[in-house]
């Protein structure tokens, strides 16, 4: 015997799965490309600080590339909502080279500075708009990651500006470094109350060590000598937040 009514439930239900799938296959697709995008930027700006030391701008010249793979992942996951990314992104990229302007001394022209910080600000605005209270351990790793980046990407860029806070508009105000931070202590603390593993709670504490290491220089935009610090404590802190995926990975 057929039951029409049952077919017809059993096939919306898993309509509502896809498309729940979906949400969350785009959202951490654009979450990847903000990691991403802000790590580039972090190491942009390193190589201005470190007067041109190579090994900055092959970091940022590799992390500009995974951006845009990151950004081809976002575009085919939710074309729609990348579009008004998309724009913005193909007139930044080609700009952030330093040969176009090395006889300025390392200096990044002020309009390319502010097009770089505008789509940070976008991309920021985007994700924090789209959270809700996670639960699960990974997308609490990636949040983690999101808002360290996102913070390390704005110290690195007032470090190196000539005007350094003063430059920040109230739209650039809205990336809240003291929120943020509070956001990663308080997401870190419940991955240790939900995991049950004492590999993955070990790493949370190391990501955690690292964090208050660093957080007041970061927060604070003041301790402009401790650029190296940062940079290489927060890029470990990255390594420790993928190591940890990989232990959730491992028990699928």
């Amino acid at each position: 015997m057929i039951y029409p009514y049952k077919s017809i439930r059993n096939t919306s239900s898993t309509l509502v799965l896809l498309i729940l799938c979906s949400q969350a296959f785009a959202k951490s697709a654009l979450i990847d490309h903000a990691v991403i995008v802000g790590q580039s930027m972090s190491s942009f700006y390193m190589y201005n600080l470190s007067e041109g030391d190579q090994r900055y701008k092959e970091d940022y010249e590799a992390l500009l590339i995974k951006a845009d793979s990151t950004f081809v992942n976002y575009e085919k996951s939710d074309a729609i909502s990348a579009s008004d990314l998309k724009q913005k992104w193909q007139a930044l990229r080609p700009q952030l080279n330093y040969d176009l302007y090395s006889n300025q001394d390392y200096f990044v022209p002020g309009q390319i500075r502010v097009q770089y910080r505008n789509y940070l600000n976008d991309l920021y605005n985007k994700v924090t708009e789209n959270i809700t209270k996670e639960a699960q351990l990974e997308q609490h790793l990636s949040l983690i990651d999101f808002n360290i980046e996102m913070i390390s990407a704005r110290f690195f860029d007032l470090t190196s500006s000539p005007y350094g806070v003063q430059s920040l508009t109230p739209e650039d105000m809205k990336l809240d470094p003291i929120k943020a931070s509070l956001e990663i202590k308080q997401r870190l603390k419940d991955l240790k109350q939900l995991s049950n593993k004492d590999t993955l709670i070990k790493k949370i504490s190391s990501i955690e060590t690292k964090w208050n290491f660093i957080e007041r220089t970061v927060i604070n935009y003041k301790e402009e000598s401790a650029f190296l610090l940062v940079y290489y404590n927060k890029r470990k802190i990255h390594q420790l937040i993928n190591n940890s995926k990989d232990i959730l990975m491992a028990d699928i």
